[in-house]
């Protein structure tokens, strides 16, 4: 049985969000600026919504080598002025949007006080850190990251900070390098370590590189969503328990099986088999073998009847247990 040794996080909206009355004070803004009166208190958290969505479909919208030449808090100052809070605006109705208003929105973006963090958070890794485990951030973060970290008192709670802006990073996720550079930096593998993180299009390709990615919906969001979720970090804790650590809800339970030169427990989907394929790629260890397992995965274990996949399964597994990495 594997000892899970490593705990690594998201940072925005997994375990820091920006301020309520901040975001309030965003939409009064944009709300000023649009000539409209004032929103009433019922219908600010509907709209604090809508502009949590806004910025996130602008933010998706940008390829990587676009957010990473963003290198020092000018670069970031200038992007949110000049590029981010215009698309955003603009979404909201205000094709050219007045300049005072833009560096206005990007200079409390910038702010180390715009944020906080969620009340789970820093209980969750006091008690991680009890239980002796190491503490990791992968963030896809721009470099007012660092001095949020800083003024929330999380710096010095993690022993790898992975920020996908600095030097020693620039990739960005679902790029599964960034988390190898984490594991990399903290002497684990990936059958010791499990991620969380608040987005299924993060979360879920983290699924081939952890033991464990856990999808963090605290307001449920997601329901449709077949990953490991947690509705806050309390939950985290009996998914530490190794009877406990499984790939999701429903599927094929294998039992004690060797993976990434560990043993733990583990599921599979019949829905995904190409996943199947995936989970076994660290056991080896090399880039060839992840290409032929990606290739059998995608085209050939598809083609394959419920029946046949009755037989093979077994016969792969029993093979696997046999020869676990040393």
């Amino acid at each position: 049985m594997s000892t899970i040794k490593a705990v690594f996080f998201d940072l925005g909206d997994t375990l820091v969000e920006r301020n309520p009355e901040v975001n309030e004070e965003f939409i009064k803004l944009i709300f000023a600026a649009l000539g409209n009166s004032t929103p009433s208190d019922v219908d600010l958290p509907k709209l604090r919504q809508r502009l949590k969505a806004t910025e996130r479909a602008i933010w998706n919208s940008y390829k990587p080598k676009e957010l990473l030449k963003i290198q020092t808090l000018e670069d970031e100052k200038s992007f949110l002025s000049k590029d981010f809070y215009p698309a955003v605006l603009k979404r909201w109705g205000l094709d050219n949007p007045p300049q005072v208003l833009l560096d206005e929105l990007a200079v409390r973006q910038l702010g180390p006080t715009t944020f906080q963090c969620f009340p789970d958070v820093n209980d969750t890794l006091a008690r991680l850190k009890g239980l002796g485990l190491i503490l990791g951030c992968v963030s896809n973060a721009l470099p007012s990251a660092e001095g949020i970290l800083q003024h929330l008192e999380l710096w010095d709670s993690f022993d790898c900070l992975m920020l996908s802006y600095r030097s020693d990073c620039r990739c960005l996720k679902p790029n599964r390098g960034i988390h190898r550079k984490a594991m990399n930096g903290l002497g684990v593998t990936s059958g010791e370590a499990i991620f969380i993180d608040d987005r299924p299009g993060f979360v879920n390709p983290a699924r081939r590189v952890y033991a464990q990615a856990i999808l963090l919906d605290r307001d449920g969001s997601h329901p449709d969503e077949k990953c490991p979720k947690i509705e806050h970090l309390g939950r985290l804790f009996p998914l530490l328990d190794q009877e406990n650590l499984k790939a999701g809800p429903t599927g094929i339970p294998f039992g004690q099986l060797p993976l990434y030169g560990a043993r733990i427990r583990t599921e599979f989907f019949m829905s995904d088999k190409s996943a199947i394929l995936t989970r076994f790629w660290g056991i080896f260890n090399n880039d060839f073998f992840r290409f032929c397992a990606r290739l059998v995965g995608r085209y050939v274990m598809p083609g394959l009847p419920r029946t046949s996949m009755k037989h093979v399964l077994p016969i792969v597994t029993r093979l696997i247990t046999l020869h676990p990495r040393r």
